[in-house]
C-alpha cells in the first residue's frame, strides 16, 4: 500500500478549484440574466394570419410583450394589408417586414414604439427604410421537415447575408435587388442550394438535403463542428458506412490504413486485447531505461491519443495493482492474458456512427493538456424523427492463423536432430546434459501440426437490434448487441471453453421545446463483458518436436505419463501444452457512459449550453495457478489464486456559451466555457496460496497464507477555454483558440498551464482569378502553429510515496512470505521511501507547426488531393532517476527534463469518387501515404546521465541495437565479430517505419457492392522467426522444431547459407526488411430489391479482415510487429457472414 507525504495538503487547493468553479458558474448565469433583460425590438413574437391590417398586427404584439404603440389613425388607413406566418421572430424584423414600402417608420422610446409617416427625403436617406431595400423572408427546414437553425443565408453578388433563427426563418436585407440575383443557403452536413427571388418577397419553405458534395459533409472537431469546405484543422473521419464492414469487435480496426499517419496495432489475440495507438511518431521518452525497449507497450500506451466519447474525454488507464504506476497501464487491476482490455472494446462497432481524428494543434488545442498525442472523438448514432424503424444485424463466422510458418515435418526434424548429434561428437564437445527424448523415447513415425493444435480456427457470433424513430420535437435511438468469440486454444479437461462475451446497450434521446429555445440531448450506453481465457499465451509451443506426444491420453485426461518420461522428470512437464491452458484468466467487467447535453437560446445566436456526464467501470478477476506436479517439494506444486478488484469512475461538467452572427460579408463564432473534470481509478489484488484442492481456488476462504496489494490514481482537472472562428467574404478563414489547465497532478504553483492555437486558411478559387483555373474547382491552403500539453503520467507524481519493507507485486511461496513482507522493526511496523517529492513538476508541452493545401477537381468535386506537412518539438518531459538504496528501497526521482524530441513528416491523399454512370456502376478509390521522421533533438546533460548508452542526440527514441555477425564456414554458424577485430561494429537500428499508408477502393452495381482496404508499410524488423534454441538443439520443455529454411544450409566448410541459424536477437543478420502490404478488410454486400419484400429492406454479406498478407523478405506471422518485437503473436484472420433487416 503506498502513503503520500510532503508538500501541502490538496485542501486548500481544493477550496481554491471551488471558489473558481463557482465564480465561473456565476459569470455564466449573470451573463445569462443581462441577456434576458433584452430591449423591446429584441423581444420575440409569434403571428399567422393573411390580410391583416397593421392595427392588428400591433394589437398581437402588445399581447405577447409590454410593448406600447403611439401612432395617428389616420396614418394606418391607407396603409395595405399583410400576411404573416412567424414564429418567435424579433419585433423589429416583423415591423420591418410590415411598413416596406408603406411609407412609414417608427422610433423607440423605452417599451414604446412611435409610428410616423417618413417624408421623400427620409425615405431616400434612411437605409433601413429605404424602397430600394428590399426585404428576403423565407424558412429553412430539413428533409423531415424539421427547423435548420442557425443557416447561412447569403446574396452571392455581394456576399451580404443573415442566418436563421430556431425556427428556421431569415429575413434577408438586400438593397436594389437584380434580376439575376441568387440567394444561397447552406449548412453543415446539408447540401447548400440556391435560387433566384426574381418577383418574389416570400421564398417559402427551402428544403435542404443530406449533403452528398464532399465539401458541404459535416466534420466533428473540439467542442462542436464545421464542414470539409472552412475547417483550418487537420481532421479526418471514418464514418458509419466503414466501421460497419469490420468483422473485428473493436472499433480501433476501423481506423487501420484509412487516417494518413496513424498506425494501429493489437498486442494480444483476444478481441479485447488492447490496441496500441500511434499518431505521427513517438514524442514521449521512455521515463526509465526498462521501458527503452521497443517491446515495451508502456511507451505506445503513453503515446496514446486522448479519446473523447459523446463529449466525455475518457480517462487514460493510470495505475496498476501491482505498483508499476509511472504511467498509463492496460488495467488498474489484475493484468490478463494480452496485456488487459482495451477500453474501446466497451462499445459496439454498429452503434458509431462516425470517428474523427484530430491531429494538428488548431484541431486539438481546446482540448490543451492531453492533446499532444492527438485527439479522437468517436460519436455515437442519433436518432431521427419519423416512422419507427426496426433494423436486425445477426453474422457468424470464424478465425483462423492468417500467416503460417513453414516448419519442419518429423523427417525433416528428426535428420536435423542427427546431424547436430553428430557435429557434436565429430568436435568433440560434450554430450552430458542434453536432450535427446526425442530420438530415443518419443514415437519417431508420429507428427503433429502444433500450429493447428495449438492456434487452430474458432467461432464467432454477433447480434446487433436497433430501433429509432420520434414524432415532432423528439427522437430516440436504441441500440443493443451481443457478441461471443470462442478462442482458439484448446481446453483442458474439464475446464469450460475459452471465450469472450460480450452484451451492449445504448439509448440516445434528443427532444426541444416547442419554441425552440430550449433542447435537451441525452446518451446512455453500457456494456458487460466476460472473458475466459489462459493466461500464457501458446504461440511458443508451436515449434514443439512435431514428434512430441499428444497433450491428452486415451482417456481425455493430461498426457502425463508419456511427457514426465526421460531424465529430465518433472521438469518436462512444462512442455505439454495442456499443462499451460490450465493457467487460466477470468473477469467479468461492466462500464456505463451517461451524458446529457442542455441548450438555451437566451437571445437571437447567443446559446448557453451545459454538458455533464459519468463514465465509470467495475471489473472484477480471478487468475488461477494450478500445480503442475503433486511433488510437493517443487514450488509449481503449491496452488494460488489472485483476486482482482478495478474501478473507475470520472465525472464530467462543462458550461458555454456560443454566439454566432453574420454582418454583411463577415461571419463569426464565439465561443468560452469551463471544464470541471474528476477521474478516480482504484486496483486491488489478493493472492492466496496453499489451497487443498483445485476446487477451492474460487474462493480465498480456503487459503493458508494471504498477500494484499492496492493503488489509487485521482486526477483532477479545471479549465477554461474559448475560440474564435472568423470568416470573411467566404473565402478567407480565421480560428483563434485558447485554453487553461490546472490539474491535480502537479505541486502548487506548477499546477496551471496555457495552451491554445491559430488557424488560417485561404480559399483562393474564390478570388476572381481562382475561378477560372482549368479542373480544379475548389482550392484552399491551411496553415496553423499551436501549444499542447501532455499529462499522461502518474497523478499526484510531486508527493513523496512509502511502502512496506518487502513488498512485492508476485506471489511467493510460503516458506518466503514471511521472510520478505513482514516489515518489521523493533516490533514496530516500517515504512521505506518509493518515490522522492518534488514540488517542481510541471507540464510537458509540445509546439507544433503544419501547413496543408486541399484540391478538389472535376464536377461535384470527385476528385481531391491533400498535402500536409507537419513538425512538432515536445519537451519538458517526464524523466524517472534512479536513487541510491541508501535513501530508500528501489526509490526513484521524478524530474522534468529538458530533452526535446521532434517529429517532422509529409502525408498526402488522393480520392476519386467516379460519377453516375447510365449502366449504373459506381466506384471509388482512396490512397494515402504517410512519412514520418522521429530524433531526438537536444538532452543536456545527457553524457552524465545512465540513460547516455540508449540515446543519441539527431536519431530516433526507440531503437534496435545489433552487432555485426558473420558466417562461420567450418562450423555453418553465424557468430559475432570479435569485439577487438576492426570489423566489429555496435550500431543501431531504426525501429519506425520509412512509411506507411493504405489503399481503400469500392465498386457497387444495383444491389451489389464490393469494398476492399489495404494497408502498407516500408519497415524493417526482426525476420529471424526460428524457436528459443539454436537449430539441432532441444530444450527442457520439447522446443526445437524451426523453419524449413534451415535445412537449406550447407555443410560446415561451405561458403553459402539460405537463412539465419542463430537465434541472438543482437546479431545484424537477424534484422532486414520487413515491409509488407495487407487486405486488412473486404466486404461482399448483396441489398435485395425493396419490391421483392413488400418494402423491406434485407442484404446479406460477406466480411474478411486480414484476407491477404503479402511480405518480401519477412518470414514472420505478424509483420504489423515485426519491428517490435521478435515474438510476434500470429495475425488471426476473421470471415463472418451474416444478414441485416430493415423493417
Amino acid at each position: 500500500m503506498h502513503f503520500k507525504s510532503g508538500g501541502k495538503t490538496p485542501s486548500g487547493s481544493l477550496l481554491r478549484n471551488i471558489f473558481l468553479v463557482m465564480k465561473l458558474i456565476a459569470f455564466f448565469f449573470l451573463t445569462a440574466m443581462l441577456y434576458m433583460c433584452t430591449p423591446a425590438l429584441s423581444q420575440r413574437v409569434s403571428i399567422s394570419g393573411k390580410n391583416l391590417s397593421l392595427e392588428q398586427v400591433f394589437m398581437e404584439i402588445r399581447k405577447q410583450t409590454s410593448i406600447e404603440f403611439v401612432y395617428e389613425s389616420a396614418l394606418l388607413k391607407t396603409a395595405h394589408k399583410v400576411t404573416l406566418h412567424v414564429q418567435e421572430m424579433p419585433v423589429e424584423d416583423i415591423l420591418q417586414h410590415c411598413l416596406q414600402g408603406q411609407g412609414l417608420g417608427f422610433n423607440v422610446r423605452s417599451n414604446t414604439i412611435i409610428i410616423f409617416k417618413l417624408d421623400d427625403d427620409t425615405q431616400t436617406k434612411d437605409p433601413v427604410n429605404d424602397a430600394r431595400v428590399v426585404h428576403i423572408t423565407g424558412r429553412v427546414v430539413d428533409a423531415q421537415g424539421q427547423p435548420v437553425e442557425m443557416a447561412s443565408v447569403i446574396l452571392m453578388r455581394t456576399n451580404a447575408g443573415t442566418q436563421t433563427d430556431r425556427f428556421g426563418l431569415f429575413v434577408l436585407k438586400i438593397k436594389e435587388l437584380q434580376a439575376t440575383d441568387s440567394v444561397n443557403i447552406s449548412f453543415v452536413g446539408l447540401k447548400s442550394h440556391s435560387l433566384q427571388p426574381g418577383n418574389k418577397r416570400d421564398l417559402g419553405n427551402i428544403v435542404l438535403q443530406l449533403a452528398d458534395n464532399v465539401l458541404d459533409e459535416t466534420v466533428i472537431r473540439a467542442y462542436g463542428a464545421t464542414s470539409e469546405r472552412f475547417r483550418t484543422g487537420d481532421i479526418a473521419m471514418v464514418k458509419s458506412a466503414d466501421i460497419e464492414k469490420i468483422p473485428a469487435l473493436n472499433i480501433v480496426e476501423a481506423l487501420a490504413g484509412r487516417i494518413p499517419g496513424l498506425n494501429v496495432w493489437q498486442s494480444g489475440s483476444f478481441a479485447s486485447s488492447v490496441y496500441n495507438i500511434q499518431l505521427r511518431g513517438t514524442n514521449i521518452i521512455p521515463p526509465d531505461a526498462v521501458a527503452v525497449s521497443r517491446a515495451s507497450s508502456m511507451v505506445y500506451l503513453l503515446s496514446k491519443p486522448l479519446m473523447v466519447v459523446d463529449g466525455l474525454p475518457m480517462a487514460p488507464d493510470l495505475v496498476h495493482a501491482s505498483g508499476n504506476n509511472y504511467g498509463m497501464d492496460a488495467s488498474t487491476g489484475l493484468i490478463g492474458a494480452g496485456g488487459g482490455h482495451d477500453p474501446l472494446y466497451w462499445l459496439n462497432p454498429l452503434d458509431i456512427e462516425s470517428i474523427s481524428v484530430l491531429k494538428n494543434a488548431e484541431a486539438t488545442a481546446l482540448y490543451g493538456s492531453r492533446a499532444a498525442n492527438g485527439v479522437i472523438i468517436i460519436t455515437t448514432k442519433k436518432g431521427k424523427p419519423g416512422k419507427t424503424a426496426l433494423n436486425i444485424t445477426v453474422n457468424t463466422g470464424i478465425n483462423v492463423q492468417a500467416k503460417r510458418l513453414k516448419l519442419m515435418n518429423t523427417q525433416q526434424y528428426l535428420a536435423m536432430r542427427h546431424e547436430a548429434w553428430d557435429n557434436t561428437i565429430k568436435t568433440g564437445l560434450p554430450v552430458a546434459g542434453l536432450h535427446s527424448f526425442d530420438l530415443l523415447q518419443w514415437d519417431t513415425t508420429r507428427y503433429t501440426d502444433w500450429q493447428q493444435v495449438l492456434l487452430g480456427s474458432a467461432p464467432n457470433s454477433n447480434a446487433h437490434l436497433e430501433l429509432s424513430g420520434g414524432k415532432g420535437p423528439t427522437a430516440y435511438r436504441l441500440g443493443a448487441g451481443y457478441n461471443n468469440a470462442r478462442a482458439s486454444y484448446p481446453t483442458p479437461p474439464g475446464t469450460a471453453a475459452f471465450r469472450e462475451e460480450r452484451s451492449t446497450l445504448s439509448l440516445h434521446i434528443s427532444t426541444r421545446s416547442h419554441n425552440n429555445r430550449f433542447k435537451l440531448v441525452t446518451v446512455a450506453s453500457g456494456a458487460a463483458f466476460y472473458s475466459f481465457q489462459p493466461f500464457y499465451d501458446a504461440y511458443n509451443y508451436i515449434f514443439l518436436a512435431p514428434n512430441a506426444p499428444a497433450m491428452l491420453d486415451e482417456n481425455g485426461q493430461i498426457n502425463n505419463k508419456q511427457w514426465q518420461t526421460g531424465a529430465t522428470g518433472t521438469s518436462l512437464l512444462t512442455g505439454n501444452p495442456m499443462q499451460l491452458m490450465r493457467y487460466t484468466y477470468q473477469a467479468n467487467w461492466s462500464s456505463m457512459q451517461v451524458s446529457s447535453h442542455l441548450s438555451y437560446e437566451l437571445i437571437r445566436s447567443l446559446v448557453f449550453s451545459i454538458n455533464a456526464g459519468y463514465i465509470g467501470s467495475n471489473g472484477r478477476q480471478l487468475r488461477k495457478t494450478p500445480p503442475i506436479s503433486s511433488d510437493s517439494t517443487l514450488l509449481s506444486s503449491v496452488r494460488s489464486s489472485s483476486f482482482g478488484h478495478s474501478t473507475d469512475n470520472g465525472f464530467t461538467v462543462e458550461p458555454s456559451l456560443r454566439y454566432e452572427n453574420s454582418m454583411e460579408r463577415n461571419h463569426f463564432i464565439l465561443q468560452a466555457g469551463g471544464s470541471f473534470q474528476s477521474d478516480k481509478q482504484e486496483g486491488h489484488v489478493t493472492t492466496g496460496r496453499g489451497f487443498t484442492t483445485d476446487d477451492q481456488m474460487g474462493s480465498l476462504t480456503g487459503a493458508k497464507t494471504l498477500s494484499y496489494l492496492n493503488n489509487i490514481a485521482v486526477r483532477k482537472t479545471l479549465s477554461g477555454w474559448g475560440r474564435a472562428s472568423y470568416l470573411y467574404a467566404g473565402k478567407y478563414l480565421a480560428d483563434l483558440s485558447v485554453r487553461r489547465d490546472g490539474s491535480s497532478s502537479f505541486g502548487p504553483g506548477r499546477r496551471y498551464g496555457n495552451f491554445g492555437s491559430m488557424g488560417l486558411g485561404w480559399i483562393f478559387t474564390d478570388e476572381p482569378w481562382g475561378r477560372h483555373l482549368p479542373l480544379l474547382t475548389f482550392g484552399k491552403i491551411r496553415g496553423s502553429y499551436g501549444i499542447t500539453g501532455c499529462q499522461n503520467y502518474l497523478p499526484y507524481a510531486y508527493f513523496a510515496t512509502y511502502t512496506r519493507p518487502g513488498t512485492v507485486g508476485f506471489p511467493l511461496p510460503n516458506f518466503l512470505y514471511g521472510i520478505f513482507t513482514n516489515g518489521i522493526y523493533d516490533g514496530v511496523s516500517s515504512l521505506t521511501l518509493t518515490r522522492t517529492a518534488n514540488p517542481n513538476l510541471g507540464w510537458a508541452q509540445a509546439n507544433s507547426a503544419d501547413l496543408g493545401i486541399d484540391l478538389y477537381f472535376l464536377t461535384d468535386q470527385r476528385l481531391k488531393l491533400t498535402f500536409q506537412w507537419y513538425r512538432e518539438i515536445i519537451g519538458n518531459q517526464f524523466v524517472i532517476t534512479p536513487v541510491s538504496g541508501v535513501v530508500g528501497n528501489q526509490n526513484t526521482f521524478i524530474d522534468n527534463t529538458a530533452a526535446k524530441v521532434e517529429n517532422s513528416g509529409i502525408e498526402a491523399l488522393i480520392d476519386y469518387r467516379s460519377s453516375v454512370h447510365p449502366t449504373g456502376i459506381n466506384w471509388n478509390i482512396h490512397f494515402n501515404i504517410a512519412a514520418n521522421r522521429n530524433k531526438l533533438l537536444a538532452y543536456p546533460g545527457l553524457e552524465s546521465l545512465y540513460l547516455d548508452y540508449y540515446y543519441d542526440i539527431g536519431q530516433p527514441l526507440i531503437r534496435q541495437e545489433l552487432w555485426s555477425s558473420f558466417l562461420n564456414t567450418k562450423l555453418g554458424l553465424y557468430q559475432y565479430v570479435d569485439p577487438a577485430h576492426p570489423a566489429a561494429v555496435s550500431h543501431f537500428a531504426n525501429n519506425n517505419p520509412a512509411f506507411t499508408g493504405g489503399l481503400q477502393a469500392g465498386i457497387s452495381w444495383k444491389g451489389v457492392s464490393l469494398s476492399i482496404n489495404c494497408v502498407y508499410a516500408k519497415q524493417q524488423g526482426f525476420i529471424n522467426m526460428q524457436g528459443t534454441g539454436l537449430p539441432g538443439n532441444l530444450d527442457p520443455t520439447g522446443i526445437g522444431n524451426q523453419p524449413l529454411s534451415v535445412i537449406q544450409h550447407k555443410q560446415p566448410g561451405g561458403a553459402f547459407y539460405a537463412g539465419p541459424i542463430s537465434n541472438n536477437l543482437t546479431m545484424d543478420i537477424n534484422w532486414g526488411d520487413a515491409s509488407y502490404m495487407a487486405i486488412k478488410n473486404a466486404s461482399l454486400n448483396y441489398r435485395f430489391p425493396e419490391s421483392l419484400l413488400h418494402k423491406w429492406g434485407m442484404s446479406i454479406y460477406l466480411n474478411a479482415e486480414n484476407l491477404l498478407v503479402l511480405s518480401t523478405a519477412y518470414q514472420g506471422t505478424n509483420p504489423e510487429q515485426a519491428g517490435l518485437t521478435d515474438t510476434q503473436l500470429p495475425l488471426r484472420r476473421i470471415l463472418v457472414t451474416g444478414f441485416t433487416i430493415n423493417l
